[in-house]
């Protein structure tokens, strides 16, 4: 099976959460499946997997022309690449095209509706809700890294519940590599690993 990856969410962050997960993602398919991945040249936490096929567009200056340009590379790779799925890493992709543009069935991971719940101060022109939202109905499939969130999409979009799945995130910790005498808490408790504002 050949999976096409367009590489959007490394562009606005090469190498944390989101791009983790799907280098993990993608680190763990099958041996026989051929991963392609369209991405940028320097950067980023490029997915490991022994087939995959990795499109990087390397930006030159000036930058304008670089930027006009990136549209028609990620464009042609897209175009003339034979693969059986596409699972975009974000809600817009970087060939500009449409999700529903793509002949194959599409898988699109929802990780969170913070747009949509706080989008006053997160998204006031409602540009990021919107192309999520052709996103959404573009896919055949949807992964919910929870069920709340699975909760949240299903009360904001008109979708059948069969079409959205939810499949939880892992830790990738090696417990071995922990430093200290530090005990677990026996009790449930919550732990914040992020930026703070």
């Amino acid at each position: 099976m050949r999976i096409f990856y367009d590489g959007q969410i490394y562009k606005i962050v090469p190498t944390q959460g989101i791009s983790r997960y799907f280098a993990n993602i993608i680190s763990r398919l099958p041996e026989s499946y051929t991963p392609l991945v369209t991405t940028y040249a320097s950067g980023v936490n490029y997915p490991d997997h022994q087939n995959i096929q990795l499109f990087k567009y390397r930006n030159f200056r000036p930058g304008r022309v670089s930027s006009w340009l990136e549209k028609y590379y990620f464009n042609s790779v897209s175009n003339s690449n034979k693969f059986n799925l596409a699972h975009p890493t974000y809600y817009s992709l970087l060939s500009r095209q449409e999700i529903n543009s793509y002949s194959c069935p599409v898988v699109l991971t929802v990780y969170d509706m913070i747009h949509e719940l706080f989008s006053n101060q997160i998204d006031p022109s409602g540009r990021q809700i919107e192309e999520k939202r052709k996103a959404i109905h573009a896919a055949q499939m949807i992964i919910c890294i929870s069920e709340n969130t699975k909760k949240d999409l299903l009360e904001r979009y008109s979708l059948p519940e069969d079409k959205v799945k939810v499949t939880h995130l892992a830790s990738s910790i090696n417990a071995s590599m922990a430093y200290g005498s530090e005990p677990v808490p026996s009790r449930p408790y919550y732990l914040y690993v992020g930026q703070s504002q």
